[in-house]
Protein backbone atom coordinates (compact mmCIF):
# COMPACT_ATOMS: atom_id res chain seq x y z
CA UNK A 1 0.00 0.00 0.00
CA UNK A 2 1.20 3.27 -0.65
CA UNK A 3 1.16 6.28 1.49
CA UNK A 4 0.77 9.61 0.01
CA UNK A 5 4.21 10.84 -0.56
CA UNK A 6 4.63 7.35 -2.57
CA UNK A 7 6.57 5.73 -0.66
CA UNK A 8 5.56 1.94 0.77
CA UNK A 9 3.75 2.14 4.08
CA UNK A 10 3.94 -0.81 6.45
CA UNK A 11 0.89 -2.27 7.33
CA UNK A 12 0.76 -3.70 10.64
CA UNK A 13 -0.21 -7.46 11.14
CA UNK A 14 -4.39 -7.99 11.77
CA UNK A 15 -4.30 -8.27 15.57
CA UNK A 16 -8.79 -8.60 16.54
CA UNK A 17 -9.91 -8.44 20.10
CA UNK A 18 -12.53 -10.21 21.14
CA UNK A 19 -14.24 -9.60 24.77
CA UNK A 20 -16.76 -11.89 26.34
CA UNK A 21 -17.90 -11.74 29.32
CA UNK A 22 -18.17 -15.04 31.64
CA UNK A 23 -18.86 -16.16 34.99
CA UNK A 24 -17.81 -19.01 35.91
CA UNK A 25 -19.47 -21.05 37.99
CA UNK A 26 -17.40 -24.65 38.25
CA UNK A 27 -15.81 -25.68 41.50
CA UNK A 28 -12.69 -25.39 39.74
CA UNK A 29 -12.47 -22.44 38.27
CA UNK A 30 -13.36 -19.05 40.20
CA UNK A 31 -15.66 -16.41 38.61
CA UNK A 32 -13.68 -13.70 36.26
CA UNK A 33 -14.08 -10.46 35.58
CA UNK A 34 -14.19 -10.82 31.74
CA UNK A 35 -13.06 -13.67 29.08
CA UNK A 36 -10.31 -12.53 26.62
CA UNK A 37 -10.12 -13.57 23.96
CA UNK A 38 -6.93 -12.45 21.19
CA UNK A 39 -7.14 -13.33 17.82
CA UNK A 40 -3.91 -12.97 16.07
CA UNK A 41 -3.95 -13.20 12.08
CA UNK A 42 -0.89 -16.00 10.71
CA UNK A 43 -1.33 -15.54 7.48
CA UNK A 44 1.59 -16.09 4.69
CA UNK A 45 1.33 -12.42 4.99
CA UNK A 46 3.21 -12.34 8.57
CA UNK A 47 6.41 -12.97 8.63
CA UNK A 48 8.84 -14.52 11.77
CA UNK A 49 9.68 -10.71 12.49
CA UNK A 50 6.21 -9.93 12.89
CA UNK A 51 4.83 -12.99 14.64
CA UNK A 52 7.97 -12.67 17.22
CA UNK A 53 6.63 -8.74 17.52
CA UNK A 54 2.99 -9.39 17.96
CA UNK A 55 3.80 -12.45 20.59
CA UNK A 56 6.97 -10.72 22.23
CA UNK A 57 4.04 -7.42 22.86
CA UNK A 58 1.28 -9.47 24.07
CA UNK A 59 4.20 -11.58 26.47
CA UNK A 60 5.22 -8.01 27.49
CA UNK A 61 1.47 -6.77 28.11
CA UNK A 62 1.19 -10.02 30.29
CA UNK A 63 4.20 -8.92 32.54
CA UNK A 64 3.31 -5.55 33.29
CA UNK A 65 2.78 -4.22 36.64
CA UNK A 66 -0.21 -2.15 35.36
CA UNK A 67 -1.50 -4.44 33.10
CA UNK A 68 -1.60 -7.11 36.34
CA UNK A 69 -2.97 -4.17 38.40
CA UNK A 70 -6.20 -3.60 36.41
CA UNK A 71 -7.01 -7.41 36.19
CA UNK A 72 -6.13 -7.83 39.75
CA UNK A 73 -8.54 -4.81 40.60
CA UNK A 74 -11.39 -5.39 38.87
CA UNK A 75 -13.93 -7.33 40.94
CA UNK A 76 -13.36 -10.67 41.22
CA UNK A 77 -9.54 -9.88 40.39
CA UNK A 78 -9.33 -12.04 37.78
CA UNK A 79 -9.27 -12.93 33.81
CA UNK A 80 -10.02 -15.81 31.73
CA UNK A 81 -7.69 -15.70 28.45
CA UNK A 82 -7.00 -17.49 25.03
CA UNK A 83 -5.52 -16.86 22.14
CA UNK A 84 -7.00 -17.95 18.84
CA UNK A 85 -4.05 -17.98 15.68
CA UNK A 86 -5.94 -17.76 12.58
CA UNK A 87 -5.51 -17.62 8.91
CA UNK A 88 -7.89 -19.11 6.23
CA UNK A 89 -8.47 -21.46 9.29
CA UNK A 90 -8.73 -20.62 13.22
CA UNK A 91 -7.11 -22.81 15.96
CA UNK A 92 -6.36 -22.42 19.98
CA UNK A 93 -2.67 -21.20 19.86
CA UNK A 94 -3.47 -20.66 24.03
CA UNK A 95 -5.55 -22.94 25.71
CA UNK A 96 -7.91 -20.90 28.37
CA UNK A 97 -6.10 -19.54 31.40
CA UNK A 98 -6.85 -17.56 34.43
CA UNK A 99 -4.71 -14.67 34.86
CA UNK A 100 -4.85 -13.67 38.46
CA UNK A 101 -1.35 -12.01 39.40
CA UNK A 102 2.03 -11.36 38.58
CA UNK A 103 3.00 -15.05 38.81
CA UNK A 104 -0.03 -16.40 36.45
CA UNK A 105 1.08 -13.10 34.01
CA UNK A 106 4.63 -14.67 33.73
CA UNK A 107 3.95 -17.68 32.83
CA UNK A 108 1.23 -17.19 30.39
CA UNK A 109 3.66 -14.66 28.95
CA UNK A 110 6.22 -17.80 29.25
CA UNK A 111 3.82 -19.68 27.39
CA UNK A 112 2.80 -17.11 24.48
CA UNK A 113 6.81 -16.76 23.89
CA UNK A 114 7.03 -20.19 23.45
CA UNK A 115 3.84 -20.57 20.57
CA UNK A 116 5.46 -21.76 17.34
CA UNK A 117 4.09 -20.00 14.46
CA UNK A 118 0.86 -21.60 12.63
CA UNK A 119 0.95 -20.51 9.25
CA UNK A 120 -2.18 -19.87 6.76
CA UNK A 121 -2.59 -19.35 2.93
CA UNK A 122 -4.80 -16.17 3.12
CA UNK A 123 -6.76 -14.47 6.24
CA UNK A 124 -10.33 -14.88 6.56
CA UNK A 125 -12.08 -13.11 9.32
CA UNK A 126 -15.67 -14.75 8.77
CA UNK A 127 -14.41 -18.06 9.72
CA UNK A 128 -12.71 -16.90 12.68
CA UNK A 129 -15.17 -15.29 13.90
CA UNK A 130 -17.40 -18.67 13.26
CA UNK A 131 -15.04 -20.37 15.10
CA UNK A 132 -14.27 -17.92 17.94
CA UNK A 133 -17.98 -18.15 18.78
CA UNK A 134 -18.90 -21.84 18.05
CA UNK A 135 -15.70 -23.38 19.58
CA UNK A 136 -13.71 -21.60 21.86
CA UNK A 137 -16.83 -19.23 24.05
CA UNK A 138 -18.59 -22.17 24.67
CA UNK A 139 -15.46 -23.97 25.73
CA UNK A 140 -14.68 -21.27 28.46
CA UNK A 141 -14.56 -22.73 32.14
CA UNK A 142 -17.80 -22.35 33.43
Amino acid sequence: MMDRSGGRRALGALFTLVIATVSPSGAQVPAVDTALILAIDVSNSVDDARYGLQMEGVARALEDAEVIAAISGGGMGSILLTIVAWSDRAEVALPWQIIASAEDGRKAAQSVRGLPQRRGEYTCVARMMWFVNNVVIPTAPA
